[in-house]
Formats: C-alpha cells, structure tokens, sequence
C-alpha cells in the first residue's frame, strides 16, 4: 500500500519520529515535460467543456428570458385590442339604450315612416267578451285509475312475487 502523504513514518529509530519523504522526480526531464503537457490537455479540455456548458446555459436563459418577453409582448397586445372592443361594446350599448327610447321610436315613426297619432273620430273600440276558447279533442287516458285500498294492493304484489295466482 502506497502511503500518499508527504511524511513518513520513521521504522528505524527508537524515538517514533516523522521523516519527510519527497517524491522523486522524474529522472528524464523529455518524460517529465510530455506528462506534463499530457496534464495541460486534460486540463485544457475540461475548461473548454465547462465554458461550452456555461455558454450553452447563457443562451438557455437568453432564450427563455427572450420567451417570456415575446409572450408579454403578446398579452399586452392582447389587452390593448380587449380594451378597444369593451369600449366599442360600450358604445354601442348605449346607441342602442338611445334607440329604444320612447322619444327616439315616436321621431323615427313620424320622420321616417310618415306616421300621425290618431284622431278621435278614427279611433274605434271594440267589446271583447272573455270566454274560455279552449276546445277538448278526443282525449284517451292511457293510465288506469287503480281503485283498491292499499292493503290489497300489498297482497296482491306478495302473491306476485311467490307465484301465486
């Protein structure tokens, strides 16, 4: 088992100490410098990668954020155009309240339509009798009236129900 710690513990002496151990360096500086480079690759790519992840989660939000205006965008638009027609339905509301009015339908019927109120002379009144117009058509009861007290009516639905004529 390799012991990764700088210190070692010192076997041979009788007092228990601590001796410093260096690792040794590579022996060939050419070995030494191609790990080296080795390591500044692997170090380099992982930079990379990680800038690729931020740059891609920058846009992610980018996107979302540029999402989320569009979409105000809209409603707002959207609210304009409400606002527009309530006002409009409004309007018309009241051009209607306007026309239904007594005073507004008298103007139309004499401009318009040329009408006149009545005379006196061309009035006529008529007595009407009120009677009851209501004429029956031959009518057929579909239903029979059951007439039997209601103790019958719970034997004969027991002997019904046994079998029993």
């Amino acid at each position: 088992m390799r012991s990764t710690s700088p210190l070692k513990y010192d076997t041979n002496g009788a007092e228990n100490l601590y001796v410093s151990v260096e690792k040794p360096k590579e022996t060939n500086p050419v070995l030494y410098e191609i790990k080296k480079k080795k390591e500044d690759r692997k170090t380099k790519k992982h930079v990379i990668a990680l800038m690729v992840i931020i740059f891609a989660l920058g846009l992610t939000v980018a996107f979302r954020f540029a999402s989320i205006t569009q979409i105000n965008y809209t409603n707002h638009e959207l609210q304009q155009e409400y606002n527009e027609i309530q006002s409009q339905i409004k309007i018309t509301q009241a051009n209607i309240e306007g026309a239904m009015s007594i005073s507004e339908i008298s103007k139309i019927a004499t401009e318009k339509l040329n009408m006149h109120k009545p005379l006196t002379y061309q009035i006529t009144y008529i007595d009407v009798k009120i009677e009851d117009q209501t004429e029956l058509a031959d009518m057929v009861l579909t239903r029979n009236i059951d007439t039997r007290a209601w103790y019958e009516k719970i034997f004969d639905n027991i002997k019904l129900f046994f079998g029993i004529v």
